[in-house]
């Protein structure tokens, strides 16, 4: 493996629930930079990218639910993956809610496009994040990455793992992407459907980033997410879902995101989230 790049992006700006904003230095303090050594692998963290504090912006940022200030820290982390990629380091990208996978699926998309290749994305979440400005009804902007990313990856070689929460405008858009909702995992098992992801996110493709909501883990496991939605992946298949991955050697990048602390009792949630980035730099469970 590459050394592993970290980059905190502190921010809460996506939804209108408050405390994934603390999650990147709550992730430090449950030993990340630990449970990464122990696998013998470099960690250069790069500290996070500036997130305007919610308190002190202006009443225009709110009523366009911070449409500018995401873009500003989109372009900031787009930057700094691209850069990471360059210095050929694995980014790990820590949040924050999930629009911050805006920014860095855009800089992993960048940096390949630039060397006239192209990258394959799989997307774990219970939600589709597929709705728009135009479809929302809360227009909380961590429920739209997904669709502000089709294009800058090819729909054929997006795959969605977990979804079990899609809102109706969204569906015809899961038509166009390789969309493995929860009863397919349910009725096929992980390794069935994991098999399946990564060949639609391989077709063509030179790399593979991944971008993990844990929300997509069952609440039972996993009780600190933003949005929790009852009958989800089990630490079970998500381990297996991750450790497949890497074994693929095509992972280029990975998000790991809607960690809420404020939500978490005695940090199981946040031992679970480093346990799973154990899982996808190649720890084995005997």
């Amino acid at each position: 493996m590459k050394p592993i790049a970290i980059h905190g992006v502190p921010t809460d700006l996506g939804t209108k629930m408050r405390g994934s904003c603390v999650a990147p230095a709550h992730l430090r303090f449950a030993n990340l930079h630990g449970v990464i050594e122990a696998l013998q692998l470099k960690v250069h963290d790069d500290g996070d990218v500036y997130v305007p504090v919610r308190e002190s912006l202006p009443a225009r940022a709110t009523a366009t639910h911070h449409v500018r200030e995401i873009a500003d820290i989109s372009a900031q982390l787009a930057r700094r993956v691209f850069i990471s990629l360059q210095r050929q380091q694995f980014p790990l990208v820590i949040g924050g809610d999930h629009s911050i996978a805006i920014g860095s699926v855009c800089g992993a998309s960048s940096y390949f496009a630039a060397r006239r290749q192209k990258i394959g994305l799989i997307w774990v979440d219970a939600h589709a994040d597929l709705n728009s400005n135009f479809t929302s009804t809360t227009q909380n902007i961590h429920g739209m990455p997904l669709y502000c990313l089709l294009g800058k990856v090819a729909p054929q070689n997006i795959a969605l793992i977990g979804a079990r929460m899609i809102d109706p405008p969204e569906r015809e858009l899961c038509e166009v992407i390789n969309n493995f909702p929860m009863h397919d995992i349910n009725k096929h098992g992980m390794q069935d459907i994991t098999a399946k992801a990564i060949a639609a996110a391989s077709a063509g493709t030179d790399a593979i980033y991944v971008s993990f909501d844990l929300d997509a883990i069952d609440p039972t496991y996993a009780p600190a997410v933003n949005t929790p939605v009852m009958g989800g992946i089990t630490y079970r298949e998500a381990w297996q879902l991750l450790a497949t991955l890497h074994r693929t050697g095509k992972v280029c990048g990975m998000d790991l995101v809607e960690y809420n602390p404020l939500q978490d009792s005695g940090d199981k949630t946040a031992r679970l989230a480093c346990e799973l980035v154990q899982a996808m730099l190649g720890k084995t469970k005997l």
